[in-house]
């Protein structure tokens, strides 16, 4: 094996793999087979490689595999014509590369002329390009949603593991303030590679302003309505409020969750509520300021997510439910509910009971031990504790 492979496969080999995600495993291997090129996304420090370095064990490719991370070059510069110098040298020392892995490649000017070459290439290589914002026409993109369920054991709480993400090395550290600091800074370091790089936003200050906003508001609005509510505080257009939403979609940070409406049967686009893709990343940009139950919903909606389901905010125009979702032919609701006296559980699930829908329904409490109930199906209803709800929706 040639020096710059055998070093950038070393360098991977020292990537801790703390737990296995099996379903973007099996997902990536399915695309794969299907297809020579494959984008692998979501936003910064979500040791993606990780999932790589998992790949190559699982699939036996450690000798048979191309990686470019520029992260594990220390001043080297390089362009494009180098790296297929570079890979071309690597074909006289091995023919028998079957997959190219680049990483952190658009720190390489003109890279798209590598990528070109590479698809070219008559061995037909497999390619995984691991970036947060590129768009290739006919090109998979595989969303790495982090299952922040897996740091749970490692923390003292669930409540915990809102604050203090997935990075296992961060949340085994017992120094809290050691650990906020830390994640500060990889929230600045994500507006800085995720934002003003990849977008050239000019005002960063402003646009940390309406994602500060944006993280403390927990209702639905139009982009005029939040163009109105931060320009009473900052001055800001209304296309600089949209470029700033859509930047923020773009490089993974939030996803806009429109309305279902159960009686029309459609959905309501006018008006959206924006979630976070990670609960850490919105508890630090809001200061960690956020209520309990706010860091529950967006965590719910995390795990949803990560499980495949498609989300709507439910709406009846009686009140107001916490999800909607779809997943191939399933269709259920999740209602998280603070409320802590026996009458008013009962009167909850009387409430979604008179829904005249088929849908599974869960109502979700922090604790069933609370209200000293035994039964936990009423007609349509399922009564599950909040941390009980992520073994029920798990894909087997």
């Amino acid at each position: 094996m040639d020096i710059f492979r055998k070093k950038q496969l070393d360098k991977l080999s020292e990537i801790p793999i703390y737990f296995s995600h099996k379903i973007y495993l099996k997902k990536l291997i399915q695309e794969l087979n299907i297809n020579r090129m494959v984008i692998l996304s979501w936003h910064h420090k979500t040791w993606k490689i990780a999932l790589i370095k998992e790949l190559i064990l699982k699939t036996k490719l450690q000798n048979k595999v191309f990686l470019f991370n520029k992260d594990y070059l220390v001043n080297q510069k390089l362009n494009w014509k180098d790296l297929i110098n570079i890979f071309n040298d690597s074909l006289k020392y091995d023919n028998n590369i079957k997959l190219i892995v680049l990483n952190n490649f658009n720190k390489i000017i003109d890279i798209k002329y590598f990528i070109q070459y590479i698809h070219s290439h008559e061995n037909k290589l497999k390619i995984i390009l691991i970036w947060n914002s590129i768009q290739i026409p006919g090109v998979t993109e595989l969303e790495f949603v982090p299952n922040n369920r897996n740091i749970i054991p490692l923390v003292n709480s669930l409540e915990e593991s809102f604050t203090f993400w997935s990075l296992p090395n961060i949340s085994r550290s017992t120094d809290y303030y050691w650990k906020k600091s830390l994640l500060d800074l990889i929230v600045n370091e994500m507006y800085l590679n995720e934002i003003f790089i990849n977008f050239w936003v000019k005002d960063i200050e402003l646009y940390q302003f309406t994602m500060t906003y944006l993280s403390k508001i927990n209702n639905c609005l139009s982009l005029r309505e939040l163009q109105k509510w931060l320009s009473q505080i900052q001055q800001i257009t209304l296309k600089t409020t949209i470029d700033y939403i859509n930047f923020s979609i773009r490089a993974k940070i939030i996803k806009p969750i429109t309305r279902y409406d159960f009686k029309k049967q459609k959905i309501i686009s006018s008006r959206i509520q924006y979630y976070f893709t990670d609960t850490w990343i919105r508890n630090s940009i809001s200061k960690y300021s956020l209520s309990l139950r706010e860091l529950k919903e967006n965590f719910l909606y995390q795990e949803l997510a990560y499980q495949g389901y498609e989300i709507n905010s439910w709406l009846n125009w009686a009140f107001d439910f916490t999800f909607y979702c779809k997943r191939t032919s399933e269709e259920a609701c999740f209602h998280y509910s603070e409320v802590n006296e026996k009458s008013e559980l009962k009167k909850e699930i009387n409430k979604l009971n008179k829904v005249p829908v088929t849908w599974k329904k869960y109502l979700i409490v922090d604790s069933i031990e609370d209200f000293w109930i035994k039964k936990l199906q009423y007609e349509d209803v399922e009564i599950v504790d909040y941390e009980n709800i992520f073994q029920k929706l798990e894909i087997k």
